[in-house]
């Protein structure tokens, strides 16, 4: 008996489950190939040669797993595989629905080393040995995570283990059927809430958890007097010798000066202000508890032992200085009621101020920020009528800032945006 893969009387169906789950499977120390009700898996041999591509092969059936009809001899497939195969080579070929397509898989095998996972497919026929629902646990790094307790729930059955050493699971013995699975741990949080699957009499199923680590870092920010601050944004470094020492990330505080970094793996921390090389608020780069120097900062070591940390940041008073602009029309006269739009790096910090009679406007800044500022103003009745002076920078300093700004025409397109802004 010879059957095509598009014959009808040969349904194939399956979830196998990812070749990367497989993979996984094989290299864990226990031998499975998940399969359901409907899956076909055999031990093949080519009866012609195949390069990487999607091609029909041919294979003679040389021992049935499971789901091969009983008198077929030989089969054609599709595969697309990124191996050659040559003629009589064998191996162990499965299939499977992959989102609704059906796909084909050839992995090679060792008589010797890959022996328990020929005993676990040949008891597949049969319907002897245990059911069995295994996977592994890993951290969100890839490494492994012991100590989770898994728990299988379905049919009237409640099924317990924890992960081992090296992170795999095996519940031995189950009865065929649906279950839904949990995966737990103190200090971590699982990727997805529960899995489901299916498992055969004497299959198994292969299910990985992935987990993020629970850590948390958090504090409040305040000034001198002790007043919460609210608004700052606050920086976590992480410390180590890896080149991702530069990774950072930032929160800003909220209307109770608090800040929280979580879900952080284990790891060595800093946490200040303006940690990253962007000066944006007007302070020093300061490390928890509020000094200049790294060497007199906190570093904060989170663990499992240790997953929650408080990091509170005093900020010292800003240092001012004094910005005195002055406004002039095209023809001299001081530019009495200009606006002067002050911006400190991010749009949001834009705030407006008007030159009094004088053209004349006496402001303060920081120090240690960065400002951008121009003067716009309308001429007369018309407020399409707009002048502007050309945009300057006030770099950081210590001395007092004079600047002579000059209105001058817009053009259409740059007061339509001006009288936008206004």
């Amino acid at each position: 008996m010879r059957l095509g893969i598009n014959s009808a009387a040969f349904l194939l169906v399956a979830a196998i489950g990812c070749v990367q789950a497989q993979e996984r499977a094989r290299d864990a120390p226990f031998s499975c190939e998940p399969v359901l009700a409907d899956s076909i898996v055999f031990r093949g041999m080519a009866l012609q040669s195949y390069e990487p591509g999607k091609q029909l092969v041919r294979f003679q059936i040389d021992e049935r797993f499971y789901g091969v009809p009983f008198g077929l001899e030989e089969i054609e497939v599709p595969l697309e595989i990124d191996e050659p195969l040559g003629r009589g080579q064998e191996r162990i070929i499965a299939s499977g629905l992959d989102e609704g397509e059906r796909v084909w898989s050839a992995e090679p095998f060792d008589n010797d080393s890959d022996a328990a996972y020929l005993k676990y497919l040949r008891n597949l026929s049969s319907g002897n040995g245990p059911a069995r629902i295994l996977g592994w646990t890993t951290a969100a790094n890839d490494s492994p995570l012991t100590d989770v307790e898994v728990v299988a729930t379905g049919l009237g059955h409640i099924y317990k283990t924890q992960s081992g050493s090296r992170g795999t699971f095996e519940l031995s013995g189950v009865a065929a059927g649906r279950y839904r699975l949990t995966a737990t741990r103190a200090q971590y949080e699982s990727a997805l809430p529960f899995q489901d699957v299916e498992v055969i009499a004497a299959g198994c199923a292969v299910v990985p958890f992935l987990f993020e680590y629970e850590g948390r870092i958090e504090g409040t920010v305040r000034d001198r007097k002790g007043q919460p601050q609210q608004g700052i944004e606050v920086d976590l470094v992480l410390l180590d010798e890896s080149p991702e020492t530069n990774w950072f990330n930032s929160r800003e505080t909220d209307a109770e000066g608090h800040y929280s970094f979580t879900v952080l793996d284990p790891g060595r921390y800093g946490v200040g202000v303006n940690l990253h090389g962007v000066t944006r608020d007007p302070y020093p780069v300061l490390y928890a508890p509020g000094v200049e120097t790294p060497e007199q900062g906190y570093m904060f070591q989170l663990s499992v032992s240790q997953p929650h940390l408080e990091a509170d940041i005093w900020l010292p008073d800003p240092k001012l200085r004094t910005f005195e602009i002055s406004v002039f029309w095209p023809d001299g006269r001081p530019a009495s009621g200009a606006s002067i739009d002050l911006t400190r790096g991010r749009w949001h910090d834009k705030k407006e101020f008007l030159t009094a009679k004088d053209g004349v406007v006496v402001l303060q800044g920081y120090e240690l920020l960065q400002y951008r500022l121009r003067a716009v103003a309308t001429m007369g009745a018309s407020p399409n009528e707009v002048l502007a002076s050309l945009p300057e920078t006030i770099l950081p300093g210590r001395e007092k800032v004079g600047l002579r700004l000059v209105l001058s025409q817009l053009a259409s397109g740059e007061a339509a945006q001006s009288g936008a802004h206004q």
